[in-house]
């Protein structure tokens, strides 16, 4: 953030967000130049109209996001760049090298089974590998991808796939929460009846390797023909639809949020690059579902030269620091939780500042509810004394943060730092 600032020779906080306010096309231009877009901007950055809605940004650009997701500013192939881990102890590594593999073997298998871009693909799965590398997959040919996560039941599934209409849907045999194993294939018959539209049902053997469903294709038999295909990326337009989010379906059925492909990637490299200074060779974890917004802001991680780290689970099970063991095991730089996590972290009696010292852990983030001042105090007296704990709100609506963490300012109890750059905030 600082050496953004000086750059572009502005003087503070505030400076800089007003800046990012009164010259959006300076700004926007200085986020694509300055944390590592992959393609062309064409000329202009705002196209102005006389309505919000109607406002085009990089009308002329052409990109395709996995370029900018795997390239990861250059990063090397043979970094690791996913760790999947679940409350069962398995471990898995991919680096850049295996992703981009695991990537284009997906792309070529979509686009054999007739994928074009436009089309939707979904995934019903835990947060492993498997479904990131579906993502890129799908995002790599110009499909559209949505996710829910395995503790949806059937309704809850169809509430959100029916209205989208998928081509292809990805799910697992199961998962585990709590130390239990919990099965979907019971699920997914109806899910597939009610879903016409499904060209290939792909079964993800999460659970037990010998899962089998007679209405869909494993995962190892679908790729196999396209292991070893080089990657294929589709250019495309900056408004190109990347994700379909949902609303929450507390007001009836949840409505279809679409997200443009050009504007979610530089909200997130602004927000992982400037707002929570992840940088090359860190490691990246937030506390989600693939039901959660918090998902796609993960998925950009690698974009910024870092590792992701997956977590499918309790985050209390087998014990009330399982997640903070991880956290010491992973040699985790950047945390990501609920606020209600940590309430329940400080009401279990922890003391992880002598439990579970995290010497490299610079920051701390915490969202989907309000961090009370209490549990502020209680991060810096009994967990992480000299951690930026980044109190971040934004919203599936946008896929990102309307305020949130700043590394260079002072961190006060019970309140957010402030306005995220370039977005027009004010808090009354």
């Amino acid at each position: 953030m600082t050496r953004f600032r000086t750059d572009l020779d502005l003087a503070d906080a505030a400076d800089a967000h007003r800046w990012s306010l009164d010259e959006p096309e300076a700004f926007w231009r200085a986020v694509w130049d300055r944390c590592g877009v992959r393609g062309e901007p064409g000329p202009g950055v705002v196209e102005a109209a006389p309505n919000m809605w109607a406002t085009r940004y990089f009308p002329h650009a052409r990109l395709n996001v996995v370029d900018t997701i795997l390239d990861g500013r250059g990063a090397a192939p043979d970094d690791p760049v996913v760790v999947s881990r679940d409350e069962r102890g398995e471990r898995r590594t991919l680096t850049r090298a295996e992703l981009r593999a695991e990537v284009a073997a997906v792309a070529a298998a979509l686009r054999a089974d007739g994928v074009v871009a436009g089309d939707r693909v979904a995934t019903w799965m835990p947060n492993v590998a498997e479904t990131l590398v579906v993502m890129l997959g799908a995002a790599a040919i110009g499909a559209v991808f949505s996710s829910t996560s395995p503790d949806f039941g059937v309704d809850g599934v169809l509430d959100r796939f029916g209205q989208i209409e998928p081509t292809v849907l990805v799910a697992a045999d199961g998962y585990t929460y709590g130390g239990k194993r919990l099965d979907c294939l019971d699920r997914l018959d109806p899910i597939l009846d009610a879903l016409p539209t499904v060209r290939r049902a792909v079964l993800v053997a999460h659970l037990d390797p010998g899962a089998v469903s007679g209405r869909t294709t494993g995962w190892d038999e679908w790729l196999a023909p396209h292991r070893g295909a080089p990657l294929e990326t589709t250019p495309l337009p900056f408004d190109h639809p990347w994700y379909v989010l949902y609303s929450s379906g507390t007001t009836g059925v949840p409505k279809c949020i679409v997200h443009r492909a050009g504007g979610i990637l530089l909200q997130h490299l602004k927000e992982h690059q400037l707002h929570c200074d992840i940088r090359p060779g860190d490691r990246v974890m937030y506390f989600t579902t693939c039901g959660w917004m918090m998902w796609n802001w993960l998925a950009s991680v690698p974009a910024s030269g870092a590792s992701v780290v997956l977590y499918d689970g309790s985050p209390f099970h087998p014990s009330p620091t399982s997640l903070l063991d991880l956290a010491i095991e992973e040699d985790l730089t950047f945390l990501g939780v609920g606020a209600k996590y940590l309430d329940a972290l400080k009401k279990s009696g922890a003391a992880p500042r002598t439990s579970h010292p995290m010497p490299g852990l610079r920051t701390l983030a915490s969202t989907g509810s309000p961090l009370v001042a209490e549990t502020f105090d209680w991060i810096y007296d009994e967990m992480a004394p000299d951690v930026h704990l980044a109190s971040i709100s934004g919203g599936t609506d946008l896929c990102g943060c309307f305020v949130g963490g700043d590394p260079t300012l002072p961190v006060w109890s019970g309140e957010i730092q402030g306005p995220a750059l370039g977005m027009a905030v004010e808090v009354w």
